[in-house]
């Protein structure tokens, strides 16, 4: 029983507190929303509210679960649940798909009518595995033009096809995952002798710096910042 209780305390001290405090606060803060859009008559389904917390239950177990794997393993596993994600987000086009009170977008698959899916969520996990992948893949010449282009495209195609659906919240997310991908993994601009230091030092998108302690990259140190232009790396200012 010791050896069980000293596994879980190890395990908490590993987990990133902060993220975990920050989703916490997340749900919660849905979960009174949810109230009060119930308390005040919008919905009338105070169901709803125990499902939610069931969810935030099962979300907080499934990560602690997923977290225990090595996502080097999980990663390589893209061609089992990305074909699968996909799928489900492209039943939303069909019959299948329901449109939620309250939204105007068809972007749900209803459950054995007990509750709904946004497949989009399982496709938004499927897409930060398989795009690091694709920059892992092409890290030693990312910033060939035909690299470019297919990270580009890599990126736009789940942007798209989640703006097809309507739900343009959501997509926005895809968008704002592959430009965070992509500038932590040094995508620039072609450099050349017509970027000139006062040039680079104007240009906000050239800067990689990171300022966080624990982030490690290969081409950083903690508060270094990369100049992708001439490859040198100096102290944050």
């Amino acid at each position: 029983m010791k050896k069980f209780f000293r596994a879980i305390w190890e395990y908490l001290k590993s987990i990133d507190k902060l993220l975990m405090l920050f989703c916490l606060i997340a749900s919660s803060i849905s979960l009174v929303m949810l109230y009060s859009i119930i308390h005040n008559g919008f919905l009338s389904n105070k169901k709803l509210l125990i499902i939610q917390a069931v969810a935030i239950a099962l979300g907080i177990a499934a990560a602690i679960i997923v977290s225990l794997f090595d996502y080097h393993t999980l990663a390589k596993l893209w061609k089992i649940y990305t074909p699968a994600a996909l799928f489900l987000v492209l039943l939303t086009f069909t019959p299948l798909g329901i449109t939620r009170a309250g939204s105007d977008d068809k972007a749900w698959l209803s459950l054995f009518g007990i509750t709904t899916l946004q497949p989009s969520e399982l496709l938004k996990i499927a897409f930060v595995f398989t795009f690091a992948l694709h920059l892992q893949s092409v890290r030693e010449d990312i910033n060939h033009p035909r690299n470019i282009l297919l990270l580009c495209l890599h990126g736009a195609a789940p942007t798209l096809l989640i703006m097809a659906q309507g739900d343009f919240g959501s997509a926005l997310v895809f968008l704002f995952i592959f430009i965070d991908h992509s500038g932590t993994d040094n995508i620039q601009p072609h450099c050349n002798h017509q970027y000139n230091g006062s040039a680079y030092n104007s240009h906000p998108n050239l800067h990689f710096c990171f300022l966080l302690k624990s982030y490690k990259h290969p081409y950083h140190s903690d508060r270094k910042c990369y100049n992708p232009c001439n490859h040198t790396l100096h102290d944050y200012d």
